[in-house]
């Protein structure tokens, strides 16, 4: 594992960050070079623009004695113009001959680019792109001269994009000097990122490893507030479960162990005796079988609840639901505990509401009731109250089972539904019992509540939905 750190990880993240760093560069080179190039041909077009219309603008203001663009108004125009050195200025005809130019032109040249032509609709006419004569690449702007309405020219000014595009070279050099100085300080201080990260990862993987083999007493060090440490956090996490439940396992194998061996030990001695025994009256002989029948159902619940334990918690139980009427699967379940009920003179009443009908699985909830009867007759003492109670309430149904026992102190009412959690182990019990009802109720997306004071009693409450109704 170790070794995978520090090889097979890392090349990977090298990787993955060279690859993705790079992509990000390149974007952001490329983003970068576009913009400035897009602004500065704007720039160059909006000083071409700007000067030939404030320009034409003038000639076309006081222009009045001439209906052609001959040579000499043509002439006038170039020599009034005072940026020659930095723009060409041409002056055309309408038929898109050059009658006039800052530089010298070869005659037979004619103009039917789209800025002139533009030109021509009485528009501005813009045009980027190459010089037909010597295949520069230049901007220009074109703009109509009128007398009496009429266009007799066009005036067009032209700049060579050369000194921009030589600016645009040195800044794009520039820019990717930077970016490569920054790439260099990023790729650092991220191997020194990296590295930490595999340093944590190492202890990580080094006490995971001893996890595994047992030793749920290792803790990683948290040393920030980052996703490595929440990582940590959650294997420490995991460890104290995992170790707190050996903890219950133990204690379960061992309660367990102790509750099916009474029972046996019980029945195979009471059969032993039956066996020596000759003569034996009716009477002897009921009493040690009732016992042996006794130990014999106390061993069956315990089975049981395993065997519900387990398939509850691989999610293959299932319910058979039908119309039930709760009062007197309660009245069914009360009498199973009447001779234990009777023998500790226990004053045990009911309050139930006759006609309540539920969709259930009526032995379901049946086996909820009796664990929790026989939990409060378990923890209560001789001559104690029970009182059961059923009633509607803001459309749900209330079952209560309250009792005046010992009840459950706080730090073990927050366990007492967990598995394997027994809160009295001389009371025996496999620990299995509320959890199952729980699971039941849930079933039934009904909840299961209890409420408890230590020494004054407890109250077990069962509410179940309206949509339970039958």
């Amino acid at each position: 594992m170790e070794r995978f750190i520090n090889s097979g990880l890392k090349k990977k993240w090298i990787k993955n960050y060279i690859f993705t760093i790079v992509i990000i560069c390149i974007f952001i080179q490329g983003f970068y070079m576009f913009f400035l190039k897009d602004y500065y041909y704007d720039w160059a077009k909006e000083n071409v623009s700007n000067r030939l219309i404030a320009y034409t603008n003038f000639y076309n203001k006081y222009l009045d004695d001439n209906l052609i663009m001959n040579k000499g108004l043509a002439k006038k125009i170039v020599e009034d113009f005072e940026y020659k050195d930095k723009l060409l200025i041409e002056v055309l005809d309408t038929d898109g001959n050059i009658i006039d130019s800052s530089m010298i032109v070869n005659e037979d040249t004619k103009l039917d680019t789209k800025d002139y032509i533009d030109a021509l609709n009485g528009k501005l006419g813009i045009y980027k792109g190459r010089k037909k004569t010597t295949n520069e690449k230049i901007i220009a702007a074109s703009s109509p001269i009128y007398f009496e309405n009429q266009i007799i020219g066009v005036v067009r000014y032209s700049t060579s994009l050369r000194n921009i595009d030589s600016f645009l070279i040195k800044k794009y050099a520039q820019s990717f000097a930077i970016l490569l100085l920054l790439l260099s300080l990023s790729f650092f201080m991220s191997m020194i990122f990296i590295k930490t990260i595999i340093k944590s990862l190492k202890e990580m993987s080094l006490k995971a490893q001893k996890m595994a083999k047992g030793d749920f007493d290792q803790k990683i060090e948290i040393k920030s507030n980052d996703e490595l440490s929440q990582l940590a956090s959650t294997l420490n996490h995991m460890a104290s479960q995992i170790k707190e439940n050996q903890k219950l396992k133990n204690e379960f194998i061992s309660s367990i162990t102790h509750d099916i061996k009474t029972p046996l030990t019980a029945i195979i001695g009471w059969t032993e005796l039956l066996v020596m025994q000759e003569n034996i009256s009716k009477q002897d002989l009921n009493s040690q079988v009732i016992t042996i029948q006794n130990e014999t159902l106390r061993l069956k619940k315990l089975v049981e609840e395993l065997l519900d334990f387990s398939k509850f918690e691989i999610d293959k139980i299932s319910l058979n639901k039908d119309n039930t009427n709760l009062k007197l699967l309660i009245e069914e379940s009360i009498n199973i505990f009447m001779p234990r009920i009777k023998k500790y003179n226990i004053d045990f009443s009911s309050e139930l509401d006759e006609n309540i009908d539920l969709d259930i699985d009526k032995n379901r909830i049946k086996q909820v009731l009796i664990n929790l009867i026989d939990n409060s007759l378990k923890y209560s003492s001789k001559d104690s109250k029970i009182k059961i109670g059923l009633k509607r309430s803001d459309s749900k149904i209330i079952l209560s089972i309250k009792d005046n026992g010992i009840g459950i102190c706080q730090e073990d009412i927050k366990r007492v539904k967990e598995k394997f959690y027994v809160v009295d182990k001389s009371k025996g019990g496999s620990g299995l019992g509320l959890s199952i009802s729980e699971k039941i109720m849930q079933l039934h997306n009904g909840q299961l509540q209890i409420k408890s004071e230590f020494q004054k009693g407890t109250e077990v409450i069962l509410i179940f939905p309206s949509k339970t109704l039958a």
